[in-house]
């Protein structure tokens, strides 16, 4: 998952089979919440969709890279 050009989550491709699996953020949050509380909102079940549906499969993070993206490893 990235951010797409206007700012909301884009999901990119299937996680399933892969390994490790990179779950983005926006890169503002805070100027995101005070700008676009929908695309806010957006943005933070996308993310608890994503984590929360790894982790329920056993994955685990194991980091963050320098833009601000979950590494994920997958079980």
């Amino acid at each position: 998952m990235r951010e797409a050009d206007d700012g909301r989550p884009l999901v990119a491709g299937d996680a399933r089979g892969r390994r490790v699996v990179l779950v983005g953020t926006p890169r503002d949050v805070e100027r995101l919440r005070r700008q676009d509380a929908t695309a806010a909102m957006t943005w933070r079940m996308a993310v608890r969709e994503a984590l929360g549906g790894a982790m329920a499969a056993g994955a685990r993070v194991t980091g963050f890279t320098e833009g601000g993206e979950y590494v994920v490893v997958m079980s």
